[in-house]
Parts: C-alpha cells; structure tokens; sequence
C-alpha cells in the first residue's frame, strides 16, 4: 500500500507541475510568444530557406495571399520576390502538398497549409530551434 500512496504522490506532483506550466503558457500574451518566434527566425535567416519560411509564415497566419507572404518575408529581411516570380512556391510549397489554395481575398488567392504542411512546420521548427 505505500508502493501505492508513493506512486500518487508522484503523479499528484507531475499533475501540479503540468498546471502550472499551463497556467503560465495561457497568461503570456500571443504577442510575446510570435515576437520570440521571429526573432528565432531572425537568428536562423542564413539556414532557413524561403521554402521553410514561407511554411513559417502559413503557419503563423493562414488564408493568406502570395503578397502578404511576400510582405511578411521582407519584414522578417528577406526579398524572395524572384523566388516567388519563377513558381518556386508552387514547385516546393504547393506541389508538395504543404499549402493548398484556400479561397480569394478580392482578386488574389489565398493560401492556407494543409495536415502535412502544419507536420512540415512542426519539423521546421524542431530543426531549427524557433
């Protein structure tokens, strides 16, 4: 019976600490959590490719168009609008079936990512530590 009372006194400790940590997680702001991620980004420019960061940013913000992926990029210092003019985000974003087109923000499509791009994203950040 103490093997027992031990045993629940380990897992009454683990469920405590599990709280807490999500109680901290859900009062720091969104904001303060997306400015850590660009600022990994920011830190990781040299190994990230446009593919990834593309990725990076469906993942922030979905239902997005290619200029407001575009814009985001060069916020974050990257000019990928050749990138971007030769169809490489079709050949490596959309082909691959990370992203999909999601609808229409007036004239201009949206892009969202799919199952497999949010698991790309998973892998992207675990990789390069953002």
């Amino acid at each position: 019976m103490e093997n027992y009372d031990d045993e629940i006194k380990k897992l009454k400790a683990k469920i405590k600490n599990l709280e807490d940590r999500v109680t901290k997680l859900e009062k720091t702001p969104s904001t303060e959590i997306d400015s850590s991620l660009e600022m990994n980004i920011a830190k990781n420019l040299k190994n990230l490719k446009n593919p990834h960061l593309a990725i990076i940013c469906l993942k922030i913000e979905s239902e997005q168009t290619l200029d407001n992926i575009k814009n985001t990029l060069k916020k974050w210092g990257v000019n990928a609008d050749n990138w971007f003019y030769h169809g490489h985000f079709t050949d490596y974003v959309l082909k691959k079936g990370f992203a999909y087109s999601s609808g229409r923000e007036g004239n201009k499509e949206t892009f969202s990512l799919t199952a497999k791009g949010i698991i790309e994203y998973e892998k992207i950040k675990i990789e390069f530590k953002l």
